[in-house]
């Protein structure tokens, strides 16, 4: 079973990912973000996923991935506020992690949905390493 981290240990995990990015990083820009007004580091490397709304469960595209939440490309018009659960397939190292959050806003184009941001009000211990390790691989640079 796993185990939810406390208030204080997940601002003292959230010191250590709010510093400015290191400058060998910089080139890396492409795959992970990082600018001032964020609170987390985050990865934009595209992540299949499952999501789970309304009890119906569907293929979707996750990226944007920090430790506070993910952008999910879909064309599901899932509301505001609706709680999701979303399933999270890393390829290095290969894992797969379940997350809980609810939606905090759309992106749209006219009437038609092209996405959801997805807020993480908490993460289990095994989730929080997992992303962890994701956006460090994600950060290190290409041979």
């Amino acid at each position: 079973m796993s185990r939810v981290l406390s208030d204080e240990e997940i601002n003292a995990l959230l010191e250590l990912f709010q510093a400015d990015a290191p400058a060998e990083a910089e080139q890396q820009r492409s795959l992970v973000e990082h600018d001032l007004q964020r609170r987390f580091f985050r990865s934009s490397q595209n992540l299949p996923a499952s999501l789970t709304a309304g009890g119906r469960t569907h293929t979707v595209t996750a990226t944007n991935l920090s430790l506070g939440g993910v952008f999910v490309r879909t064309s599901l018009p899932v509301a505001i506020g609706a709680e999701v659960d979303l399933a999270l397939v890393f390829p290095e190292p290969s894992m797969r992690i379940k997350v809980h959050g609810s939606v905090c806003w759309q992106k749209k184009s006219g009437a038609e949905p092209l996405g959801l941001g997805i807020r993480f009000p908490s993460l289990s211990t095994e989730a929080i390493w997992a992303i962890i390790a994701h956006i460090e691989q994600a950060r290190k640079p290409s041979p």
